[in-house]
């Protein structure tokens, strides 16, 4: 809520922020979003990202990104021009628009790791949550925890939205520790009404 979607840099805000928080992607899986990643496919949006360890995968794109990411590139005048080849997040500054004039066959690149959470830390400053505490990281585990949550609790999709091998990655995700044994036999013996 803090992003002032009234501004082009609100906008972009706005948008990084929201695919973080609704795709659980790592800081270089959605900052390198490049526009002909997003298709849509069988009547829904999807997108193709690469990751690591030379991962990659397609996932459902929520409409609500789409619409943000769609906000920004309108309000940035490149909604109507941009090539499947381009990066959505690229720098905006006076620099970067004076970059093409002077390197003959310039093309942007997609936002710094640094400036990304440099962005993230602006703007939980301005929700006024402790900054050094928020990473693009940080949304990354809140994305994984609100989605355990709204799984009902199902570890094994949960490791796959986040693209983990091993759910023990995904437990320290949740901070969520391995239970024992004792715990277990508890609870089968209330399964039996014990």
């Amino acid at each position: 809520r803090v992003c002032d979607r009234s501004t082009l840099f609100g906008l972009r805000d706005y948008a990084l922020l929201l695919g973080y928080l609704l795709t659980a992607q790592r800081n270089s899986e959605l900052r390198t979003l490049r526009w002909g990643d997003i298709r849509e496919e069988d009547g829904h949006l999807v997108y193709y990202w690469e990751g690591k360890g030379n991962t990659s995968g397609v996932e459902t794109l929520h409409p609500a990104i789409y619409a943000a990411l769609t906000a920004y590139l309108r309000a940035a005048g490149r909604l109507e021009t941009i090539q499947p080849e381009d990066y959505i997040f690229i720098a905006m500054n006076d620099a970067a628009e004076r970059l093409p004039q002077v390197v003959p066959g310039y093309v942007p690149t997609a936002l710094s790791r640094q400036r990304v959470n440099q962005i993230v830390k602006r703007q939980a400053r301005r929700a006024g949550l402790r900054e050094e505490l928020i990473t693009v990281h940080t949304l990354r585990r809140t994305a994984a925890r609100r989605f355990y949550e709204a799984s009902d609790f199902d570890l094994d999709e949960t490791a796959k939205a986040l693209h983990h091998s091993s759910t023990a990655t995904t437990r320290v995700y949740l901070n969520q520790p391995e239970r024992g044994a004792r715990e277990i036999w508890e609870s089968v013996a209330a399964l039996y009404g014990l």
